[in-house]
């Protein structure tokens, strides 16, 4: 009598793991983009509490933090000093980060003086969770050139900082110490806008919007790396410096074009949009198909590279931005 012998052929065992390579290959991106949703909710908290902590600011003070705060002399006037104070070190106490705003004294030291003081400059280059989408693969602090800060007044030497996946609504075209009437967001240089200044509605005028850190074309070469800073800017002599914790509508939503204008605008590397929070505090994901103006001197055939040369906002993008220019839209 025969014995028959237990176990697999070499086929049945190809076949099992013929069909467990299947499985996994379907699985695999349902997992991935479930990781990317709890990411993206993250960030959607982030926002969420950045707006609230605005609120809460304007609650305190009757108005909402400057974009950066010049330095001024006892008349006045504007002084020559590097480095300025960012509206991300004004709402520390509303995130939650009382010790930090503290010791970093802000407000009271000029910034370029705790960049040049060791145990400061150390506090501000301690990353925080709150200015961070998880999504996004930034350093933990920025080591872009125009996102550093003069460490002195001559400039001499230049000190990294937390990087910061959020910025604030400052233009409809470039980033601007005095935003021209009709063009202007929330938030500008020394200026504190109230709830009574955005004519156009808090749930439609962006506040904060995400900047993501890498822009790469679609063959992977890398563009440009920006994202912004939590704390401050290291100049205000050209608007790459400035961008550090502001956005503008000056070039489309996650624009691929090899341009320094691209570290102006608003990006995320969430799929098909950005994340914003909007001065009612309302979180919203934008997508990047809302409408953008066109001109004949945008380009549309460089790496989807869509630039508004002239300032208009004669679109439903730059309106989300714009608080005055007396033509509200909801949000599509």
């Amino acid at each position: 009598m025969k014995r028959s012998r237990s176990g697999f052929t070499l086929v049945e065992l190809l076949v099992v793991i013929a069909i467990i390579g299947i499985l996994v290959g379907l699985l695999l991106p349902a997992v991935q983009a479930a990781r990317e949703a709890a990411r993206r909710m993250q960030c959607s908290n982030n926002l969420k509490q950045i707006g609230l902590a605005l609120h809460n600011y304007h609650d305190t003070y009757k108005k909402f933090p400057a974009a950066w705060l010049s330095n001024k002399g006892e008349a006045g006037v504007k002084t020559t000093d590097k480095s300025y104070w960012g509206w991300g070190a004004s709402i520390l106490p509303f995130v939650e980060q009382q010790p930090l705003f503290d010791a970093l004294q802000v407000g009271t030291i000029k910034l370029h003086d705790a960049a040049n003081t060791p145990e400061l400059l150390a506090l501000m280059q301690t990353p925080l969770a709150a200015f961070r989408c998880p999504s996004d693969i930034a350093p933990d602090f920025n080591t872009h050139t125009e996102r550093k800060l003069h460490s002195g007044l001559g400039g001499a030497s230049d000190a990294q900082i937390a990087t910061s996946n959020y910025v604030a609504s400052n233009d409809t075209w470039e980033p601007r110490d005095d935003p021209r009437a009709g063009e202007k967001g929330p938030f500008e240089e020394n200026d504190n806008a109230s709830f009574r200044d955005i004519i156009d509605g808090t749930s439609n005028t962006i506040a904060v919007g995400e900047r993501r850190w890498q822009h790469r074309a679609p063959n992977g070469n890398l563009r440009i790396e920006a994202a912004g800073t939590v704390f401050g800017i290291g100049d205000k002599k050209n608007t790459g410096w400035t961008s550090a914790v502001v956005g503008t509508g000056i070039v489309k939503m996650n624009t691929l074009q090899d341009s320094w204008r691209c570290q102006q605008g608003f990006s995320s590397v969430h799929p098909g949009g950005a994340m914003f929070v909007f001065c009612d505090g309302s979180v919203h994901f934008v997508g990047d198909t809302v409408e953008f103006e066109m001109n004949a001197e945008t380009d549309v055939a460089s790496a989807n590279y869509q630039m508004n040369l002239h300032g208009g906002y004669d679109n439903v993008y730059n309106k989300l931005i714009a608080r005055d220019d007396g033509r509200p839209v909801v949000l599509p």
